[in-house]
């Protein structure tokens, strides 16, 4: 029966089975199915049309990127299953070009921050949580395929050549077939979702998580959008009235981003309202994230946490949660904090991140004044 859907109402049909209970995993473990049982009819569509700077042009051609990744370590496979006698030559250029794929984390994160909330907005929450945990399943076999890979130079040579069949091929796979879930399902139904402002906030973000293997050479801008549309403070002329002091707009704007930390501010319901915008952030935000629930804000496999640290501050439980983690050079501290009225009600959640590496660092006293 499949065979004479289109794509778009099995769309709404994983949507609706969600909604109605069934667990996201059920419906991941289907998605590779639905797409195989519709291949036929989606092989017939036409390539998407996109305008050269405009975020599904960018997203098209870091596709293409990829792939041109992905055939060079296929011929560094088939040089090596030629050549064996200069294996660690094809095994280093296998490695390099692996590494290159890690970019592949940009081009999904510009799925799952910028053109999922849009999803999200008009209903469609379930669709884009199986396919963030298809991602993550791209980044696990990727991350595993790597730290593999530096272990091949001590392997024998048919130890090398069954790894490639059983481990660096599929993770391959995995990953064209992402594209083709992309471009044949997801892309097209962004395209007739989303409105040209919309496209145009997600082309402004966009320079906030970075490129994939491509960058694009023109900025892109639909016809009757105004870049002042877009800024969420541009209607905030007047002052604001606190206990402790009074600030002109600006001004608040200004100190929430010199501060040598991080915040990100969740209300009552969930739904992210605030972020700081400081020059150095640990973790990047892009402003589409604002009116987001914070579950679909992280991947599917940590946000059973989310809920529990939600869940303990809401009921009065618990009022912090405290992490620390080591990534990318730094050392990431994590505060969350309960956010009450006076009278212990229940308002939100901040977050609190800090790169704590200097701090650590420090030792004795200083009491002049010296700069850095």
């Amino acid at each position: 029966q499949l065979e004479s859907v289109e794509y778009s109402d099995v769309f709404l049909m994983e949507n609706q089975l969600i909604a109605e209970g069934i667990p996201v995993e059920n419906i991941r473990n289907l998605c590779d199915v639905h797409t195989l049982v519709l291949r036929k009819q989606l092989d017939q569509q036409l390539p998407i049309d996109s305008t050269p700077g405009h975020p599904l042009h960018t997203l098209l051609n870091e596709n293409r990127a990829i792939e041109n990744t992905i055939i060079e370590i296929e011929k560094g496979i088939d040089n090596f299953n030629s050549d064996r006698a200069n294996f660690i030559k094809h095994i280093i250029n296998i490695h390099k070009n692996l590494n290159d794929l890690t970019d592949i984390d940009k081009h999904y994160r510009k799925k799952e921050e910028l053109i999922f909330p849009f999803f999200e907005k008009n209903g469609f929450t379930g669709p884009t949580n199986v396919m963030w945990a298809k991602d993550d399943e791209v980044r696990d076999m990727l991350k595993e395929t790597i730290s593999a890979m530096n272990e091949l130079r001590k392997a024998g040579l048919d130890e090398v050549a069954s790894f490639f069949v059983l481990g660096l091929k599929p993770t391959l796979e995995l990953i064209k077939e992402m594209i083709y879930k992309e471009e044949k399902i997801m892309l097209p139904m962004a395209k007739e979702l989303l409105k040209p402002n919309e496209w145009y906030m997600i082309h402004e973000q966009i320079k906030e998580i970075g490129y994939c293997l491509y960058v694009p050479s023109v900025k892109w801008a639909p016809e009757g959008v105004q870049e002042d549309s877009l800024d969420v403070h541009s209607n905030l002329d007047g002052k604001i009235i606190l206990p402790s002091g009074i600030f002109k707009t600006n001004e608040l704007i200004a100190m929430l981003n010199t501060l040598p930390f991080d915040l990100t501010l969740v209300d009552k319901n969930d739904t992210v309202i605030y972020f700081s915008e400081g020059p150095d952030r640990v973790f990047s935000r892009t402003r589409t994230i604002i009116g987001r629930k914070v579950q679909n804000c992280h991947p599917p496999d940590s946000v059973h946490i989310v809920n529990q640290i939600l869940d303990d501050f809401r009921s009065g439980k618990q009022s912090l949660a405290k992490f620390w983690i080591k990534m990318m050079g730094k050392y990431v501290y994590i505060v969350y904090y309960a956010v009450r009225s006076e009278e212990g009600e229940y308002l939100g959640t901040l977050e609190v991140t800090q790169d704590i590496s200097e701090i650590q660092k420090i030792e004795g006293e200083r009491r002049l004044l010296s700069y850095e």
